[in-house]
């Protein structure tokens, strides 16, 4: 249940609540009493018609004189003969008053009833003295159904703020930290708008210093390697074993190949950069990716024909091959690397170690490594951080599981060829 919906129905209830003991102390302290009163006047009329009659006055000038309907009859009414029977007559009831008994009705124009020596005398009313009461229940009803509605737009109206800040959080968690609050309504709103605004502009800040110090280490970098790879050949004139330089150089290459990758994401995430966004066959995308990273050891099987996507090939395609290295790096030789494909989305398996359960949220952080990894796997721990980044860019979603038996999943979701989503690096 929302805010806003508790906010409303307490405030209903506190109005309802209000309300119903309004009415109830009205009707006990001032309509009960009143209608007791006005009863007992009734009363006295009464008798004092009886009484007049009996004296020889004429019906019909006392009713004319005193505004009532004065009838006398031989035989008791109905309402007297089945008073005693609820069901015909709920509310009639008996009452001595000044020595004689009445039998008197409630309701509009409710006769009462006393025997006399002339036979039966039966007095109408015209004032229904429990109408006022049933009035100002209706009107206490009708004054709680526009009380209540008021609460609920009161409750709209006061939740607003909230619902828009939680809409602004929503989008910080999607990766627009460009949205800001307004500034407006109360001093209270007012500030937290500023809170958030200022919790914003510094998060936008710290993720731009991050970003604008890797690719700036990402840049220096080059320079130390391109040295090195000049000393590697100089190595190579000092009759140093080529097996070993070979190593060295392959060493290199893979720093060389990371740095590169580092620096085009940390330039796509500053938005000196976009991504060059196509409609692509999956299937196609991952037969690139097999070529430029096979795995020789290992037993490939592709599931599936999957379909249209929209995205960044050379990306999309860095993005299958992290997958496979780590793959190749983690499962024993000779083990099968299952590429399960479906619409847009594809799952890559292995039958290696898997990671420990409470470790696998930790798998697409930077340098990350699996402690059950082979001893011999290389690496620096940044492969799967640049597949996340890369389907983050797509505004896709990689997760990884364990699988039964042995093994890591990592599934991958992007969208269609007829996805709209807007992408941070587009």
């Amino acid at each position: 249940m929302s805010v806003r919906v508790r906010l409303a129905l307490l405030l209903a209830l506190a109005v309802a609540t209000s309300l119903f003991i309004a009415w109830f102390v009205t009707r006990r302290a001032v309509l009960a009493p009143f209608a007791a009163e006005v009863l007992e006047a009734h009363l006295d009329q009464v008798t004092y018609v009886a009484d007049e009659l009996e004296k020889g006055v004429d019906a019909r000038e006392l009713g004319r004189r005193l505004g009532l309907d004065i009838r006398v009859r031989e035989r008791p009414p109905r309402f007297v003969r089945r008073r005693n029977r609820r069901r015909d007559h709920p509310r009639c009831e008996e009452r001595k008053h000044h020595a004689r008994n009445l039998v008197v009705c409630r309701g509009p124009h409710a006769p009462a009833a006393v025997e006399t020596s002339l036979g039966w005398v039966v007095v109408r009313r015209d004032l229904d003295v429990e109408r006022p009461s049933q009035r100002v229940g209706w009107v206490l009803l009708i004054i709680a159904g526009l009380v209540i509605l008021v609460a609920i737009y009161a409750a709209t109206i006061a939740t607003r703020p909230l619902h828009a800040t939680v809409g602004a959080m929503d989008r910080m968690a999607k990766g627009d930290l460009t949205h800001r609050l307004p500034e407006t309504g109360g001093r209270e709103l007012a500030e937290v708008a500023r809170a958030f605004n200022r919790m914003a502009d510094r998060v936008d800040a710290l993720l731009r210093t991050e970003r604008e110090l890797m690719a700036g280490i990402s840049h220096e970098l080059r320079t130390p390697l391109a040295r090195l790879r000049l000393e590697l050949e100089l190595l190579r004139d000092r009759d140093v074993p080529g097996k070993r330089i070979d190593a060295m150089e392959d060493d290199l290459a893979e720093v060389d190949r990371l740095i590169g990758e580092l620096l085009e994401m940390s330039r796509l995430q500053l938005g000196e950069r976009t991504l060059e966004r196509a409609p692509l066959a999956l299937r196609e995308v991952i037969d690139e990716a097999l070529e430029r990273q096979p795995l020789p050891k290992h037993e490939v099987v592709i599931e599936g024909e999957g379909g249209e996507i929209r995205g960044d090939r050379p990306r999309l395609v860095r993005l299958v091959q992290n997958l496979l290295q780590n793959a190749n790096k983690y499962a024993p030789r000779g083990t099968k690397v299952t590429i399960a494909i479906d619409g847009s989305t594809f799952e890559v398996r292995d039958e290696g170690p898997g990671v420990p359960p409470e470790d696998l949220p930790r798998l697409f952080e930077p340098f990350y490594r699996s402690p059950g990894g082979k001893k011999s796997a290389t690496g620096l721990g940044l492969g799967l951080m640049i597949a996340r980044q890369v389907v983050d860019l797509h505004a896709g979603h990689i997760s990884a599981r364990n699988v039964d038996g042995g093994g890591l999943a990592i599934r991958v979701e992007l969208p269609n060829v007829s996805s709209t989503s807007s992408t941070r690096g587009g």
